[in-house]
C-alpha cells in the first residue's frame, strides 16, 4: 500500500485517466461508490445523513455518495456548500445525473447561519465532501464557518479522501480543517495522516480501492509504502529442522555504562527474543556485573577506556553490531579505526548517534557494509542542524536527507519511518502510547539487531522490529494502564507477537484508534 502527496495522487489519476484509457467520469463514479460501501458499513437505516458537497472532485464524490445513500433508501440531506458554477467535467456531469435521477440538492446560499446550525445539530452522520487534496492556502468562507459547525458538532463525521482544509502535501502549511471521527480515503493513504500535528484531524483511517491500476501506482518513484501485518508476516524468519544458533547469527552490542547499565540488559534482552544466535555485550570496564535484569545468555566483552577513549575490539565473526543504548558520552567511541572496513551491518542508536554526529557524512563511506541509524525526533534534529518542529513537521523530507548521506534511517515516533538510501520510505501502523516510556527504544535497537542477524534481508528486518515493537505495545496497553507499562513488559510480549503473526491472518486482535484498514 503506497502512500502519497496529493501532488502525487494527481498524477497517478492523470497517468489512469491519459495513458491507460479511463474514462474520468467512470473513475470518479467507482470513487464515490468505493466511499459509500465503506461507509455503509458504519452507519444504520435509522440515521439522519448530512453530506456537505464542495466543488471539484471531491464534491464530484460525495454527490454520488449522496445518490447511492438516496437510492438505497437512507435518511439524507445532500448540502451544496458553493455554487453550480464551481463544478467541472466529470463532477458537473454526476451533478446533472443526480438532478435527472429525481433528487434535489440544498443550497447552502439559500440558508441563514443559524438554519444550517440547526441541521447540523438534528444530523446523526455527517458525510464531509467540502474540500479534496487541491486545497492551497487558508480555508475561506463559507466553507470555514461550515467546517466550524462540523467540529462542534455532535454527529459522527466521516471525511471523504481527506479531512477538508487539512494539506495531503507535507511541506503545505498546517491549516484550518475538519477533525474527522473517521477518514475513508480513496485509493490511496496521504502522507500528511501520518504527520503529528494532523492526527487530530483523520480520525481511524480507512482506505478503499477504487480501482486504479498498480502501471499507475508505479509511475510514482521512490515510493512511501505503509508496513502491514502481512509484509512482516512474510518475511519473518523460518526455523527448519536442522536450525542452529550459528544460522541465527552472531551480534556485538556495545552498550551500557555505570550510570546506565539498564539499557544494555533491555537492549540485549530483546535481542534475543527477537532471535538473535549468539550475543556479545560490550561494556565498560568497571560496570557491575551481572547487569540487574540481565539475561544468562550473554557473552561479556569487557571494553577499557584509555585517555578518555573506548576500546577498539576485532569485528570478525561478528555479523552486525549495535551501538549506543546507555553507552554516556564520555568515553569517545573511535569510529574510523572501529569499523573502518567492516562489512556487517552497524546500528547507532541513542549515544551513540550523539557521539557519531561529527562523522556523519564520512562514516558510510569508511564501512563496507551498511549503517543503521535509530533517531528519535530529537536525535534527528542534532543530526540534520535543525529543530524538532522541523523534523516533526516535515518527517519524510528529514529521514531522506538523513538516509541520501548513505544511511538507513529509522525515525521514531508514532508511525516510525524507514528511509532507504534510495529514497524509499516504509511507514509504522502499529503502536501505542504504552510504548512512552524509558528503556522502550533500547529495547527497539536490540530488536533490530535480532531480527537482522537472522539474514531475512536488512529492510525486511526493520519493518519486521518496528512492527513488532509497536503491536507489543498495544498488547501491553490491553493487560494494564498504559502509565504502568515499562520496557520490560514491552520485551515479555515479543514471543506472543510474533508468533500470532505467523499462526494467524490479519491484523493483530487489538482496536486502536490509528489502525489503518484496507479494504479491496
Amino acid at each position: 500500500m503506497q502512500i502519497v502527496s496529493g501532488t502525487e495522487m494527481r498524477t497517478i489519476d492523470d497517468m489512469t485517466i491519459n495513458q491507460y484509457g479511463f474514462e474520468e467520469f467512470a473513475l470518479m463514479e467507482s470513487a464515490g461508490r468505493a466511499f459509500t460501501e465503506a461507509l455503509c458499513q458504519r452507519i444504520t437505516r435509522q440515521d439522519r445523513i448530512l453530506v456537505f458537497i464542495g466543488g471539484g472532485n471531491n464534491g464530484g464524490d460525495a454527490v454520488i455518495c449522496a445518490r447511492h445513500l438516496l437510492e438505497r433508501g437512507y435518511d439524507v440531506i445532500p448540502l451544496l456548500v458553493v455554487e453550480d458554477t464551481h463544478f467541472k467535467g466529470a463532477a458537473k456531469k454526476h451533478l446533472e445525473l443526480f438532478r435527472d435521477f429525481g433528487h434535489e440538492v440544498l443550497h447552502l446560499s439559500s440558508l441563514q447561519v443559524e438554519k444550517s446550525k440547526t441541521i447540523v445539530d438534528q444530523t446523526d452522520v455527517i458525510v464531509d465532501g467540502m474540500l479534496g487534496t487541491g486545497v492551497k492556502g487558508a480555508v475561506r468562507e463559507p466553507v470555514a464557518t461550515m467546517v466550524s459547525l462540523v467540529n462542534q458538532a455532535k454527529a459522527c463525521v466521516f471525511s471523504l479522501d481527506i479531512p477538508s482544509g487539512m494539506p495531503a502535501d507535507e511541506a503545505a502549511p498546517e491549516g484550518f480543517g475538519v477533525k474527522a471521527d473517521m477518514t475513508i480515503t480513496l485509493s490511496n493513504p496521504k502522507e500528511t495522516f501520518y504527520l503529528p500535528k494532523y492526527r487530530l484531524y483523520t480520525g481511524k483511517i480507512i482506505t478503499v480501492d477504487i480501482g486504479i491500476p498498480a502501471k499507475a501506482q508505479q509511475t510514482i518513484t521512490p515510493g512511501k509504502f505503509l508496513i502491514t501485518p502481512e509484509s512482516v508476516r512474510n518475511n519473518l524468519p523460518v526455523r527448519g529442522p536442522d536450525f542452529h544458533k550459528g544460522k541465527a547469527g552472531r551480534g556485538l552490542l556495545i552498550a551500557g555504562s555505570q550510570v546506565m547499565p539498564g539499557a544494555a540488559a533491555l537492549s540485549g534482552e530483546a535481542a534475543l527474543r527477537s532471535g538473535a544466535g549468539l550475543l556479545t555485550l560490550g561494556i565498560q570496564a568497571g560496570v557491575t556485573l551481572p547487569l540487574p535484569g540481565a539475561c544468562r545468555e550473554y557473552m561479556y566483552r569487557l571494553l577499557q577506556v584509555d585517555d578518555g577513549k573506548l576500546e577498539c575490539i576485532p569485528l570478525q565473526g561478528y555479523d552486525a553490531v549495535a551501538v549506543g543504548p546507555g553507552l554516556g558520552r564520555d568515553h569517545a567511541i573511535q569510529w574510523e579505526k572501529q569499523f573502518n572496513g567492516y562489512a556487517g551491518t552497524v546500528v547507532v542508536d541513542a549515544d551513540g548517534l550523539h557521539q557519531l554526529k561529527g562523522h556523519i557524512t564520512k562514516f558510510p563511506l569508511q564501512t563496507k557494509g551498511p549503517v543503521v541509524l535509530t533517531p528519535h525526533p530529537g536525535e534527528m534534529a542534532m543530526l540534520l542542524d535543525c529543530s524538532k518542529e522541523e523534523v516533526e513537521g516535515h518527517r519524510f523530507e528529514k529521514a531522506r536527507e538523513l538516509a541520501a548521506m548513505g544511511y538507513y534511517v529509522v525515525l521514531k515516533g508514532k508511525n516510525t519511518i524507514i528511509a532507504n538510501p534510495d529514497g524509499s520510505l516504509w511507514v509504522n501502523t502499529s503502536g501505542s502510547p504504552a510504548l512512552s516510556k524509558g528503556g522502550t527504544g533500547d529495547v527497539l535497537t536490540g530488536m533490530i539487531l535480532g531480527m537482522i542477524l537472522q539474514g531475512i534481508g536488512l529492510v525486511h528486518a526493520l519493518k519486521a522490529a518496528v512492527y513488532i515493537h509497536g503491536a507489543c505495545g498495544e498488547r501491553t496497553e490491553h493487560v494494564q494502564e498504559a502509565m504502568a507499562v515499562t520496557a520490560g513488559d514491552v520485551i515479555n510480549e515479543i514471543g506472543p507477537v510474533i508468533r500470532h503473526l505467523k499462526l494467524m491472518p490479519g491484523p493483530l486482535p487489538v482496536d486502536i484508534e490509528w489502525e489503518t484498514v484496507i479494504i479491496e
